[in-house]
C-alpha cells in the first residue's frame, strides 16, 4: 500500500508539471471552484484508493490524469483569449470615436494620444512619443501594413491592441532614423570621394601647369633631336646658305646672301658639331626617340614639358617623311630644311617662353590633340582610384592599357 501511494504522488506531480506555472493558479482556483461529489470522485482520489500496483493501471492513471491536465489547459487558453478578444473589442470601440465601426488614421492618433500622454504617468516618455506621433506619415505607414483590404482604415479584425500600435509606431521610427542615417553616410561618402577626387586633381593640374626654368629647359631640349635630323649632310656653311633663296623666304629688302651667312655661321657650326657628337653614339638617334617618347608619356612632368616632347616626335617623323619628298622635288628642294627649322625655331622661342608651341602649323594642333587625349586618360585614372591608395604621379607613366581599365570598372 505505502509503494502504492509513493507512485501515485509521483504520477501527480508529474501531470501537475505539465500545467504551466502561470495556469497552475486558476487551477487551484477552478478546483476550488468546481464541487466535489462522492459519486464522481476525481481520477487522483480514484487512484489513491486503488490497490492494483500492476503497470497497466498505473500507466491508466496517468493518461487519466494528463487528460485532466490537456482539458484544464484549454479551458484556461480559451478563457484568456475570450478576455483578450474583450479588451480587444473595448479598445476598438473606444478608438472608434464616431461609431462607423472603422478606425481612421487621425482616431488611431487620437487613442494613443490619450492612452500614453494624456493618462501616462512619464511626463518625458509622454512628450517624447507625442512628438512621434506628429512627426511625418509613420502612423499612416504603420495602419496601411495592418490594412489587409487596402480601404486606408482599419477594421476590428484587422486591429491591434494599442502598445502593439505603439512597438510598431516606434520600430518604424527606428527604421526610418536608421535609413536616415545610412543616406547620410552615402551622402557623406560621396562627398567625401569627390573632395578627394578633386584635391588629387589639383595637385596633377599645379604639377601639368608648372612653368618654371625647369620646365621650359626640358621643353627647349627636346627639339634638339628633329634639329639635328633635318641638318644637311656635310657641306660648307656658306655653300648651303647660297643654296638658300632668301630673298623668296624674307621678301624684299632682305639682307644678301653673304650677309646672312655670316650671321648664321657660328650657329649652324655650332649644331654640327652636336651632331657629329650626337651621331658618335651607337643608336644614339634611338635613345634620343625614347627617352622623348617616355617624357611625353609621364603624367609627373609639367604639360609643357610632355608637349614639347610630343611634338618634337612629331616633327622627326614628319622630316624623316617629308623632307625626301620635297628635296626630290627641285622647286621645293630649297624650301624644305628651312621649313622644317622655322616650325623648330619658332617652338624653341616659344617654349623658351613658357608658351606652348600648338598653333604651329599642322604638327602644333596634331600634338595638342595628343596631348588632351592623354590627359584625359590621366584624370579618369585619377578619379577611378579614389577611394583606394592614393596615386603616384611618378607611377603614370604611360596611359593605362585598356584591359586594366576595364578592371578598375569591374
Amino acid at each position: 500500500m505505502r509503494r502504492s501511494s509513493i507512485i501515485a504522488l509521483a504520477l501527480v506531480a508529474t501531470t501537475t508539471a505539465l500545467v504551466p506555472i502561470s495556469h497552475r493558479p486558476a487551477l487551484r482556483r477552478l478546483r476550488s471552484a468546481t464541487p466535489r461529489t462522492s459519486a464522481a470522485p476525481s481520477s487522483t482520489a480514484r487512484f489513491a484508493a486503488h490497490d492494483d500496483e500492476s503497470p497497466e493501471a498505473l500507466l491508466a492513471q496517468a493518461n487519466a490524469l494528463r487528460a485532466e491536465a490537456q482539458a484544464l489547459e484549454s479551458s484556461i487558453r480559451e478563457e484568456q483569449e475570450a478576455t483578450l478578444q474583450q479588451a480587444l473589442d473595448a479598445a476598438f470601440a473606444a478608438a472608434d470615436a464616431n461609431g462607423d465601426g472603422v478606425v481612421t488614421v487621425d482616431e488611431l492618433r487620437a487613442a494613443l494620444r490619450t492612452a500614453f500622454v494624456a493618462e501616462a504617468a512619464d511626463g518625458r516618455s509622454a512628450r517624447k512619443f507625442e512628438a512621434l506621433l506628429d512627426d511625418g506619415d509613420r502612423l499612416e505607414r504603420v495602419v496601411a501594413s495592418l490594412d489587409d483590404n487596402g480601404d486606408g482604415v482599419l477594421q476590428p479584425s484587422e486591429f491591434v491592441p494599442l502598445k502593439e500600435m505603439r512597438a510598431r509606431l516606434e520600430a518604424q521610427w527606428r527604421e526610418d532614423r536608421s535609413a536616415a542615417s545610412k543616406i547620410a553616410s552615402a551622402k557623406s561618402a560621396e562627398e567625401d570621394v569627390e573632395r578627394t577626387r578633386r584635391e588629387r586633381l589639383d595637385a596633377w593640374e599645379a604639377i601639368s601647369n608648372k612653368t618654371d626654368a625647369p620646365a621650359r629647359a626640358l621643353a627647349v631640349g627636346a627639339y634638339f633631336l628633329p634639329a639635328l635630323d633635318i641638318l644637311p649632310p656635310a657641306q660648307p656653311v656658306d655653300d648651303f646658305m647660297a643654296s638658300v633663296p632668301v630673298d623668296g623666304l624674307l621678301g624684299v629688302g632682305a639682307p644678301e646672301p653673304s650677309a646672312v651667312a655670316a650671321a648664321a655661321n657660328g650657329a649652324l657650326r655650332a649644331l654640327d658639331k652636336v651632331d657629329v657628337a650626337f651621331h658618335a653614339v651607337p643608336f644614339g638617334g634611338l635613345l634620343a626617340f625614347i627617352l622623348l617618347s617616355n617624357l611625353a608619356s609621364n603624367a609627373a612632368a609639367p604639360r609643357l614639358a610632355r608637349f614639347a616632347a610630343r611634338h618634337a616626335i612629331v616633327i622627326d617623323l614628319a622630316s624623316a617623311v617629308g623632307l625626301p619628298l620635297l628635296l626630290v622635288n627641285d622647286a621645293s628642294a630649297p624650301y624644305a630644311r628651312p621649313l622644317f627649322a622655322s616650325i623648330i625655331l619658332v617652338s624653341v622661342v616659344a617654349s623658351a617662353l613658357g608658351v606652348e608651341p600648338s598653333f604651329a602649323p599642322g604638327t602644333g594642333q596634331l600634338t595638342k590633340k595628343f596631348t588632351d587625349d592623354f590627359e584625359a586618360v590621366v584624370k579618369q585614372v585619377i578619379s577611378a582610384t579614389v577611394g583606394t591608395n592614393p596615386v603616384n604621379l611618378v607611377d603614370l607613366q604611360e596611359p593605362p592599357k585598356d584591359d586594366d581599365k576595364d578592371e578598375k570598372q569591374k
